[in-house]
């Protein structure tokens, strides 16, 4: 997959979840989802995982380091971003998510091709393109969450 093809994929899965939150009121997203999940909550879980991804990309640019009070693991690290985020403002949760995807889709559209594609490029990643990072925590990830937020 091709920087081109990672955008339109990115954008074809935004489109399915901007749809379905634009279907939701202020009543809706405040409901428990997934047990104290709400479904601002599970907006701020996505939000999460693509500001994690826009880190991992500095991080493995060099431009950073890794923050050593994330937790590493999955399981740890939602739960770390449930609490850190539990009660923030819908209004609030949405901008900055929005922010994030802005951000992710910049740094994509910055990128250069072997950055995204080669699986050779970043040892941190072990043999796997940088793209699929990039799907897991955009459009795959929207459509893993599409369940929760949909009324």
């Amino acid at each position: 997959m091709d920087k081109q093809e990672l955008l339109a994929e990115m954008r074809r899965g935004r489109a399915r979840f901007e749809a379905v939150l634009a279907g939701l009121t202020l009543d809706q997203m405040a409901e428990p989802v997934n047990g104290d999940w709400t479904r601002t909550d599970v907006l701020a879980h996505i939000e999460a995982w693509e500001r994690r991804t826009n880190r991992l990309l500095a991080i493995l640019r060099g431009d950073r380091d890794f923050d050593p009070d994330e937790p590493g693991e999955t399981d740890a690290f939602n739960a770390w971003v449930f609490e850190r985020n539990r009660g923030r403002a819908l209004a609030e949760v949405r901008a900055s998510e929005a922010d994030a995807w802005r951000e992710m889709v910049a740094l994509v559209e910055s990128a250069d091709e072997a950055e995204l594609t080669d699986p050779n490029r970043f040892d941190f990643l072990a043999g796997t393109p940088f793209t699929r990072t990039i799907l897991e925590n955009s459009s795959e990830h929207y459509a893993d969450h599409l369940d929760q937020l949909e009324p």
